[in-house]
């Protein structure tokens, strides 16, 4: 009975906290975010709305490798980044590493960030880059 108090505690802490503090919008968010899970990871003593961020921040690293994965999945040579399975853990010490090396970047989308950590990290030698038909500049321009 005390584990299920807890665990709808929890979810009502999670529910409440919905839509606020928390949010993961950018660079500048993700990098606090995963600070909070940092803190967390380490054993520090959160307040229930950091816990709920932290868990957030799990959860949009995880979501955002699970919708990622498929592309490289399908097509090999479309996908500029080969992501090898590992530890979540692994994945936010890349990501963290490169937002700490990136600050010019921190104002860009969580998801550009993302993108560009992983591309950076686990380069597909396989990536072949199309050439845009439709863009004339893509070859230099025309004599």
């Amino acid at each position: 009975m005390k584990i299920t108090c807890t665990i709808m505690l929890f979810v009502s802490a999670a529910l409440a906290h919905a839509g606020t503090g928390g949010d993961i919008t950018d660079g500048n968010s993700l990098q606090d975010n995963l600070g909070i899970y940092k803190r967390y990871a380490a054993g520090a003593k959160l307040k229930t709305d950091e816990i709920v961020d932290a868990f957030n921040t799990l959860g949009y690293i995880r979501g955002f490798v699970g919708g990622s994965e498929p592309w490289y999945q399908i097509d090999k040579t479309a996908c500029p980044y080969e992501l090898p399975r590992m530890p979540l853990t692994q994945l936010i010490q890349v990501v963290d590493k490169y937002l700490a090396d990136h600050p010019e970047q921190l104002h860009e989308s969580a998801s550009a960030v993302m993108f560009l950590a992983i591309t950076k990290a686990f380069p597909n030698p396989a990536y072949r880059r199309e050439k845009d038909p439709g863009n004339d500049r893509a070859e230099g321009p025309k004599m």
